[in-house]
């Protein structure tokens, strides 16, 4: 006989996290996994699927085209973070913004969970990160104290009460808002589309341009230092950090807000090439194909941008970096900033082949 209850889909959920922090807290993810599950279905007669990887969710090599389909469906995404995760993971934020950018544009950010394992000071609505800034918005979950027990713990066990609880609630917060009609909003129409890249394009310009002038700013003061090398006091090196430190931090800030804005480029095209394969036609699809791929080809004048930085950091860091303790945390942000606006130069680089 057809077990018609047992066979139902399960809701999904996406764990994304780092292995080091995994292997730092002895192996937690498993646990907390198995335990998420078992609740879910216990406390509130839900089927909930865990998934650790983007192959298992069969989300694949085309994760972000995956992403859309898991929004259709109520997928939760849920990453678990530390400073690992922000500073040492490129996947990781990458992941987080995509799913953050078209979750937004369709008014399911509930769906996005945030467990904070460690780094609970670095997560303010300040921050200089724009990705430490989603997940502080999004109001995370502190689960430090249970993942620092151990699993088999009642600190443990209480966490996992919690946040079953907070995924079940934000699952069926998101099934209510695509029941109604309205609720799952399209790519809106061409002319939407366009004020919103024209937008976000002129957003990345501006952001670019201000990079590319602190960096400016940055490596003059480095080489006045050099210059001054010879006589120059202790004193005179360290008000060189002071002056460089408030730059850097505008640097990582402006890269990551850089590597949000691509985020929400690709998102946005995604979502209306989607509509279009729909209800448009198939010269309509190509037209806007070839318009994202040209942004793509203007973009790679930033590759000029991120030789210079990288030219830059690779010489500080044989030099002043290695034997200056102040330069190197003055210079720090900056490193955080390049790397973010690398990886929002990868996102719009893949608009040129974007699929649906």
């Amino acid at each position: 006989m057809t077990d018609f209850v047992s066979d139902r889909p399960a809701v999904r959920c996406f764990l994304s996290f780092t292995h080091e922090d995994d292997n730092l807290f002895d192996g937690f993810i498993t646990p907390l996994k198995q335990k998420l599950q078992q609740y879910c279905a216990a406390g509130h007669g839900r089927k909930v699927d865990l998934f650790l990887d983007r192959e298992t969710i069969t989300w694949g090599q085309d994760w972000r085209r995956g992403i859309e389909k898991g929004l259709d469906a109520a997928t939760v995404f849920i990453p678990v973070v530390t400073m690992h995760y922000f500073l040492e993971s490129p996947s990781c934020r990458d992941e987080l913004l995509a799913f953050y950018a078209r979750a937004k544009e369709l008014g399911l950010t509930d769906l996005i969970l945030p467990l904070m394992v460690a780094g609970h000071d670095f997560l303010t609505g300040d921050s200089d990160d724009a990705c430490i800034r989603v997940v502080e918005k999004l109001q995370y979950v502190d689960i430090q104290e249970a993942v620092v027990s151990g699993p088999g713990t009642a600190e443990f066990r209480q966490m996992i009460k919690l946040v079953a609880g907070k995924l079940i609630k934000a699952v069926e917060a998101a099934e209510n808002r695509l029941t109604w009609p309205g609720a799952h909003e399209s790519g809106g129409d061409r002319r939407d589309f366009d004020q919103r890249i024209e937008e976000l394009s002129g957003l990345i310009e501006r952001q670019v341009q201000d990079f590319d002038t602190i960096l400016g700013e940055i490596t003059g003061l480095v080489n006045d230092g050099r210059a001054e090398a010879a006589g120059r006091s202790r004193e005179g090196r360290a008000a060189e950090a002071q002056r460089i430190r408030p730059l850097a931090i505008s640097a990582r800030r402006t890269g990551t807000g850089f590597e949000l804005t691509a985020a929400q480029v690709e998102a946005a095209v995604r979502a209306y090439l989607r509509d279009l394969t729909v209800r448009g036609s198939a010269e309509e699809v190509e037209a806007v194909r070839a318009e994202s791929a040209q942004l793509a080809e203007v973009l790679d004048k930033l590759a000029a941008v991120e030789a210079s930085v990288a030219e830059f950091l690779a010489e500080t860091e044989q030099n002043e970096e290695a034997v200056y303790a102040p330069l190197r945390a003055a210079l720090g942000p900056l490193r955080l900033g390049a790397q973010s606006v690398q990886l929002g130069i990868q996102t719009l680089r893949r608009l040129r082949d974007v699929e649906v």
